[in-house]
């Protein structure tokens, strides 16, 4: 871009013939006889004031050659779309006051007259005995090249307006997400808004295989207890549940909201409630975000065909508001669902830190603590042993020969055999393959 601006730059110079695809350089100053800044900038002598002012001198007196001339000459072999494009090319020719001047040459096979041109042009063209390939000038083609402008603006205006309604769809759709996502953020405490969640997950599949104001005969219990199953962890036989006379679904609706409440008790009591609250926030946050993204791919795709529905005499912005309000229908739920789903089917499992000598010093590596720490058995969740191997391949291997000082240690009871690996260490309580086994 700097290379570009400088050649525009100086393209007032005497004799200067600069080519350009499109209108080029655009907030280079085209100066006639060049451009003083840009030159002290290029050849590098700010500071050189005797320069400076020989350079001033010598792009004075070539503005006076380019004046005597004519000016700045802009010749175009083409008319743009826009008129706004034609006259930032004819003000290059006046800048400030100076002198200049501007020509157009334009084919009527262009695809600006072509496409938008008017079709009585060619029948006047042909009645007037205008020959093929000769050049017209006159101010009805003017008149006819501004009215075809006219239409493509007008056109793609059209476009762009269409585009703006469509994207306003997806502009409310995302206030209301981001909404909510920040609420999300600023609410210390989710418990009840997760809680809910759960709670409209379990009416939307109670509501699917009990349906309003049905007969017994057409509950499907079998799928709803293994939905219950699948998203909530909960084994219960609501088949034999339903079966009680006079049962109705927001009966079978409490007793599952109760094991739920039950289950959130149990994870508090496992991990602690601050700590609870803090995977909630972290896997929901998780979810609204993935699920929001794949609901942007789909309204993409749906933007892409929508037009389509034209053929069938409908109007594809209304079908697009349709379609993609069911959309987002369909990912709230789904949200709510993926949750609910994620939450319930966690495990909490507890396990005791390994404990190792450090054979040099005699200190331990880990702190041999009887209390149990609590770790998620998730993916993310590092496993307590990787970080004891880690110290120990740290480790130099002169260190990992020597034995330890505790007399009770294997090591010590089998200085030359080799030890068991499943043989229990007096000092540790731990399998040899666990304890200095790991060392060697």
């Amino acid at each position: 871009h700097e290379q570009e601006a400088y050649v525009i730059a100086q393209a007032g110079q005497p004799g200067a013939v600069t080519i350009a695809t499109n209108m080029a350089g655009r907030g280079t100053d085209i100066q006639l006889g060049g451009n003083l800044d840009m030159q002290i900038k290029e050849l590098k002598i700010e500071n050189e004031e005797k320069k400076k002012n020989l350079l001033k001198k010598k792009i004075e007196n070539s503005k006076k050659t380019v004046i005597a001339s004519g000016g700045l000459f802009v010749l175009a072999t083409e008319r743009h779309e826009s008129r706004r494009i034609d006259n930032q090319l004819r003000g290059r020719c006046g800048r400030q006051g100076d002198i200049g001047e501007s020509k157009f040459y334009i084919s009527l096979s262009d695809d600006l007259m072509r496409i938008f041109g008017s079709e009585k042009m060619d029948g006047m063209l042909q009645s007037l005995g205008i020959k093929h390939g000769e050049a017209i000038a006159h101010r009805w083609i003017n008149k006819a090249i501004q009215k075809a402008q006219q239409k493509v603006e007008a056109r793609n205006y059209d476009i762009r307006k269409s585009l703006l309604k469509f994207d306003d769809v997806m502009n409310d759709q995302r206030k209301v997400i981001y909404k909510e996502r920040t609420k999300i953020m600023e609410t210390k405490n989710i418990k009840d808004f997760i809680h809910n969640m759960k709670k409209e997950t379990l009416d939307n599949i109670i509501s699917k295989y009990i349906p309003k104001d049905s007969y017994f005969e057409q509950w499907n219990l079998s799928q709803l207890e293994k939905d219950v199953e699948e998203i909530f962890k909960i084994k219960k036989d609501i088949k034999k549940i339903g079966k009680k006379e006079g049962i109705a679904d927001e009966e079978i609706k409490e007793i599952i909201l109760k094991e739920i409440k039950n289950l959130e008790k149990n994870q508090e009591k496992d991990v602690g409630e601050e700590n609870i609250r803090s995977i909630e926030k972290g896997f929901l946050l998780q979810i609204i975000d993935h699920t929001w993204k794949e609901h942007l791919l789909f309204l993409d795709y749906l933007k892409q065909g929508i037009s389509l529905r034209a053929y069938g005499q409908k109007d594809p912005l209304n079908e697009y508001k349709k379609e993609a309000f069911g959309l987002f229908e369909n990912m709230l739920f789904n949200i709510k669902r993926n949750i609910s789903k994620l939450l319930s089917n966690i495990k909490f499992e507890k396990e005791k830190e390994e404990v190792y000598e450090d054979v040099y010093k005699g200190q331990k590596l880990e702190k041999d603590s009887e209390e149990s720490s609590t770790i998620l058995s998730s993916d993310f969740v590092k496993h307590s042993h990787q970080k004891a191997q880690m110290a120990v391949d740290a480790f130099p291997e002169e260190v990992k020969k020597q034995k330890t000082k505790d007399k009770k240690c294997l090591l010590n009871f089998y200085p030359e055999t080799k030890i068991p690996r499943n043989t229990r260490c007096d000092s540790t309580g731990l399998k040899y393959k666990n304890c200095c086994g790991k060392l060697l």
